[in-house]
């Protein structure tokens, strides 16, 4: 299961970089840096992060919806998508926190190399 989940978050990533989209992290950093530059107020800065992630997690639902529908989630790849997040749900929460920053600067990383 973890070289294929692997692989699919490599190539996506690749099309995030290629295709130019925006990440909710890209889309959190800059305007926190706004604020703090004090180029923009806190308080746009909030409504960016509420909208940002509202959205984010709308369009991870219907995309998820999406893959669903299209019968891909059945036999071994369900079993597989079950099992991973059967482990993330089961992870102390502190454990998960550090798992999701570390993952946030692989992803930063990634996309700021592109650049190089």
């Amino acid at each position: 299961m973890g070289h294929i989940y692997r692989d699919e978050i490599e190539e996506g990533l690749s099309l995030v970089v290629i295709s130019g989209v925006e990440l909710f992290t890209g889309n959190t950093l800059v305007p926190t840096m706004g604020s703090l530059s004090g180029l923009l107020p806190w308080e746009k800065t909030f409504i960016i992060f509420v909208v940002c992630f509202l959205a984010s997690w709308l369009g991870s639902i219907l995309a998820g919806r999406a893959f669903y529908l299209t019968g891909l989630a059945t036999g071994d790849v369900g079993e597989d998508i079950a099992s991973y997040a059967e482990i993330k749900m089961n992870l102390p929460p502190l454990q998960l926190f550090l798992r999701a920053v570390f993952c946030n600067i692989l992803v930063c990383m990634a996309v700021w190399s592109s650049y190089k």
